[in-house]
């Protein structure tokens, strides 16, 4: 019964884990988007 816990725990934390680094990376791909969108806006206001 005690290692099914232990088990269980671990694989919780793991999903947890998991799920966080998802996370991260989803804001540092949203984040470079944002950026790639304000460099093509300060290029249009140069341009003009």
């Amino acid at each position: 019964m005690d290692k099914m816990m232990t088990q269980l725990f671990h694989t919780k934390q793991i999903k947890e884990a998991k799920r966080r680094m998802a996370l991260q990376e989803n804001k540092r791909i949203s984040m470079c988007k944002i950026d790639k969108k304000t460099e093509s806006k300060k290029i249009l206001l140069t341009k003009q």
